[in-house]
């Protein structure tokens, strides 16, 4: 609820920054938001990403599992990105941290999962802004060649690299090799040792 307005604001409102009033077209009465919590935000052009707990957006059941993509005016859900279905879009597991870098979305979180498929995206996924498409150069598939072994809570980006920081202390299953703190490459997600 926004200002007393039931069902006007389901965990996510865009509001005016003068007058503070809720934008209807982004959030329509009584059809808005998601099921659950929100934990980020990135924006890219004219498309906002949203990640948090969430499983349906507008109330349509499996449309955003976890991470969806919406218009920054009118709020619609990008359906290429997250095609309808339990196991077409998204991930298992809350995200937690969203990145938008040149034509990637860098997401980290608890989950294993991405798009249905067990071990694809082991705490971090990077991602086709347009597609939503993974990266299996910087998240090859299989149990132990990528990802962190525990959940990851933020990033920053400079340059050709990408910091992450959270739980973890294994990176691509090599025990000890990233205590809470990581430098990535953008690219090609090689851990930098020094």
């Amino acid at each position: 609820d926004y200002r007393g307005a039931s069902v006007s604001a389901n965990r996510i409102a865009k509001l005016d920054m003068t007058t503070g009033a809720l934008d209807t077209t982004f959030n329509p009465p009584a059809n808005n938001g998601f099921n659950d919590y929100v934990s980020a935000f990135a924006v890219s052009g004219t498309s906002l990403y949203v990640g948090g707990s969430f499983t349906a957006y507008r109330g349509a059941a499996n449309s955003a599992n976890r991470l969806a993509k919406v218009d920054l005016t009118t709020g619609a859900l990008d359906t290429t990105f997250s095609p309808p279905g339990a196991g077409s879009n998204g991930f298992d597991s809350r995200v937690a941290a969203l990145l938008a870098n040149g034509t990637s979305l860098y997401v980290g979180g608890a989950f294993n999962a991405y798009k249905g498929v067990a071990n694809s995206a082991r705490r971090l996924a990077k991602l086709d802004l347009t597609s939503g498409a993974l990266d299996t150069t910087f998240s090859p598939p299989g149990a132990s060649a990528n990802g962190f072994d525990e959940g990851v809570l933020s990033f920053a980006s400079s340059g050709t690299s990408l910091y992450a920081a959270g739980y973890f202390t294994s990176y691509k299953g090599v025990a000890t090799s990233a205590y809470s703190l990581a430098k990535l490459d953008l690219t090609s997600g090689a851990i930098d040792t020094t």
